[in-house]
This record gives C-alpha cells, sequence and structure tokens, in this order.
C-alpha cells in the first residue's frame, strides 16, 4: 500500500462523518487525528499518520465504535513505515458502570514482520471512576487470533486481553491520557504483547486541538526473531472533533 491508499482511507471516514454525523446529529461523535512530517537537506525523512475514531449510541445501553489508522514513512527514499489497522466494536451497558463488548480488529505492519492479523472475541469492562476530573476503566476478555507473519508462518490461537485506560481533565481545555494493553498467547507463555499510550491533548475550540503522545508496543516474541521487540512513535498531531 501506498499513500494513495492512505488518502483513500481516510476520504472514506471523512465521507461517514459527513453522511453519518449530520444525519445522526448528537448520537454521533467523531475524533481525526492528523501527523505529517517532511524534511529535506541532510536529513530526507517523511512521515504522514492518521487516525479516525467514530462513535455512535444506537440507544441508552448499546454502542458502536470504529477505529481506523494508519502510518507511512520514508527515510532517503527508501520506504522503512507502513501500518494500518481497523478495529470494530459494540458496547452494552449491563449497570451503570458495567459493560460487555464484542471487539474485532485487523490489522497489518509488514516491517514488524506481519502480513495481516486478524482477532476477534468478548470482553467484560467496568467504569470505575467516571469523573469530574478522573476517568478510569478495565477490561479483560478472550480473542480467537489468527497472524499472517511475512515468513509465511500462519499461527492460530486463543489470546487472553487486558486493557486499563485512564484520563485527567486537567483544565478545560487540556486532558491527560494514557493507557495499556496486555495479549497474552495461551498457547505459546513466551508470545505475549505489551502495548501502551500516552498523550496530552490541548483543545485551541469547540472542534480543534493538538496532541502530543508517546506510544511504546513490545512483542515479547517476534516472528522473525530478527526483530527488535519494542517499537516507540512520539507524535505531534492535528485533532479534530465533531
Amino acid at each position: 500500500m501506498g499513500t494513495g491508499k492512505i488518502s483513500a482511507m481516510l476520504v472514506c471516514c471523512m465521507l461517514c462523518v459527513l453522511s453519518c454525523g449530520y444525519a445522526q446529529g448528537k448520537n454521533f461523535s467523531d475524533e481525526t487525528e492528523l501527523a505529517y512530517l517532511d524534511t529535506a537537506g541532510n536529513t530526507d525523512v517523511v512521515v504522514f499518520s492518521a487516525k479516525n475514531s467514530m462513535q455512535y449510541a444506537f440507544s441508552e445501553y448499546v454502542e458502536g465504535v470504529w477505529k481506523v489508522s494508519g502510518r507511512y514513512g520514508k527515510s532517503s527514499g527508501v520506504k522503512n513505515v507502513e501500518r494500518y489497522s481497523s478495529e470494530l466494536r459494540i458496547n452494552y451497558l449491563f449497570a451503570d458502570k458495567l459493560y460487555s463488548s464484542v471487539i474485532s480488529k485487523w490489522a497489518t505492519d509488514e516491517f514488524a514482520g506481519i502480513h495481516w492479523q486478524y482477532y476477534i472475541g468478548p470482553a467484560l469492562g467496568y467504569h470505575f471512576i467516571e469523573g469530574p476530573a478522573h476517568f478510569l476503566s478495565m477490561e479483560a476478555g478472550i480473542n480467537y487470533t489468527v497472524v499472517d507473519y511475512t515468513d509465511h508462518a500462519v499461527d492460530r490461537s486463543f489470546e487472553g486481553r487486558a486493557f486499563t485506560g485512564y484520563e485527567y481533565v486537567i483544565t478545560q481545555m487540556t486532558k491527560l491520557k494514557s493507557s495499556i494493553e496486555f495479549f497474552y498467547n495461551f498457547e505459546e507463555s513466551k508470545a505475549f504483547n505489551i502495548n501502551s499510550e500516552i498523550s496530552l491533548v490541548n483543545t485551541l475550540d469547540e472542534y480543534f486541538g493538538v496532541k502530543t503522545s508517546l506510544e511504546v508496543e513490545y512483542n515479547n516474541k517476534p516472528i522473525p526473531s530478527t526483530l527488535k521487540k519494542t517499537d516507540t512513535v512520539l507524535s505531534f498531531a492535528i485533532v479534530f472533533t465533531y
């Protein structure tokens, strides 16, 4: 995939925003992040990334969330980053704080050894703290996962998943967000992944803001084994919220 497919993906997301957002009103919300870096001279680097998260409340108890993301980069004219993902989840609120979810996700990242990866599974979550300044949620679930690696190996397994998300409203215009997600392969004890992100979001007005974030992804048993176990990304993005 190249930049053309990234642009196509973003256009599709924005069309969904226009078609669904105006039609559904308060039941619909959307957040888009865009980041771009292009340097020339002694350093020749191009990096483009985009994320979009759409949320729709079907009723007081049921909501759907669709997240898509893409990152593409070149260094000295050679492609060294290309990854895409799409996650769809349905949440059902049992009580004020207890909820269940069905989550499915597809991703590709050939520079991390993954031709494509897909998982689906249920989860149970609880909102321990719900404001006004602090928000804390935790989830636990089981996924059925299929991974097609770039070395042509294919792995099918059941994974345990645990997630914690925290948000602190520092001021009316500033939020601190953090999350950590853990995947454990029940069939291979050394095959586990940890993904974490911490970000600071500054709102400029009702719709626009800026976001500084640090993402860390750890794979304890990458395939092939020559790959590094840890990936880190520091980014600065423009955020549009509807």
